[in-house]
């Protein structure tokens, strides 16, 4: 089973851990201030990922945060284009992983980085309340 197990609203100062929060279609998780009419609406990440790149000395690794903290998704298998149900709510896959920067002191040390294979962005398709603990489901492929 593929689980939200957090949300996290970057907010004036520092992150926020509600219990549930409003997706708006086109728009994203509203309260975040990166919130908008971009394509990266929302950030999918592996929580035992987000949990182990804090210890990393990367460029990215201490300030990068996902809204959607998840648990069973394999990020790997996931397209552009796809669909996902979460709670009652849809996002579309608009970009699968995260570039690296060739600054980046775990690639010049040829160091390994779990961020470009276990995140993804999404941009909000159909906007619902959700809450911490949803099940999200892929969608079937339209033929």
């Amino acid at each position: 089973m593929i689980k939200l197990e957090k949300v996290v609203l970057a907010v004036d100062g520092g992150y926020y851990y509600p219990q549930s929060v409003e997706l708006k279609q086109d728009y994203g998780l509203v309260g975040d201030r990166f919130a908008g009419d971009g394509e990266r609406q929302i950030c999918l990440l592996d929580i035992d990922v987000s949990n182990a790149i804090k210890e990393l000395d990367g460029l990215c690794t201490k300030k990068f945060i996902g809204n959607f903290l998840t648990t069973g998704l394999d990020y790997k298998t996931l397209e552009v284009g796809q669909k996902l149900k979460v709670g009652k709510a849809q996002i579309e896959i608009v970009q699968r992983g995260k570039k690296c920067y060739p600054e980046c002191p775990l690639i010049t040390a040829n160091s390994q980085c779990s961020l470009p294979h276990n995140c993804a962005f999404a941009k909000v398709i159909k906007g619902a309340t959700i809450k911490m603990g949803s099940e999200i489901t892929i969608e079937e492929k339209e033929q």
